[in-house]
């Protein structure tokens, strides 16, 4: 296991991320839509999409990574977990993780919670508020 403790830069919430390689500066992560809440015309509906992290690891230690995605009023949890191996970086450098959720059930207006776990501890915390557009007011 990682032997320094990685630091969390960012979280990112957005419709889609996509990878190009350029030639002479290697791969580039383009976020598309990101996003800090999200306004949808009815619940429960079924949606699409991609969360950016921005991570900082100076060893190339394998990690183990578990992400819970929590539903407002029922608690009901969305879980992702695996091994990962970051490359190696500088004090200066960072990594890009991205993940995409497919098909996830928004069935609760409120705030959703995104807990990251590295090795077992919580390290990063993020809320996404998701409402109608009835209870927003404007259409």
């Amino acid at each position: 296991m990682g032997a320094i403790k990685p630091i969390i830069k960012f979280v990112v919430f957005c419709q889609q991320i996509t990878e190009n390689n350029l030639e002479g500066i290697g791969i580039t992560s383009h976020l598309i839509e990101p996003f800090l809440f999200l306004k949808i015309p009815l619940l429960p509906k079924k949606m699409s999409f991609a969360i950016s992290i921005g991570i900082s690891v100076f060893d190339n230690s394998e990690y183990e990574l578990k992400l819970e995605f929590i539903s407002p009023d029922s608690g009901d949890k969305f879980e992702m977990a695996g091994k990962i191996v970051f490359p190696k970086l500088s004090k200066e450098g960072g990594s890009l993780l991205s993940i995409e959720i497919t098909d996830y059930e928004f069935r609760d207006s409120g705030e959703y919670i995104l807990k990251l776990y590295i090795n077992g501890e919580l390290l990063n915390t993020q809320s996404l508020n998701v409402y109608t557009v009835e209870e927003d007011g404007n259409v």
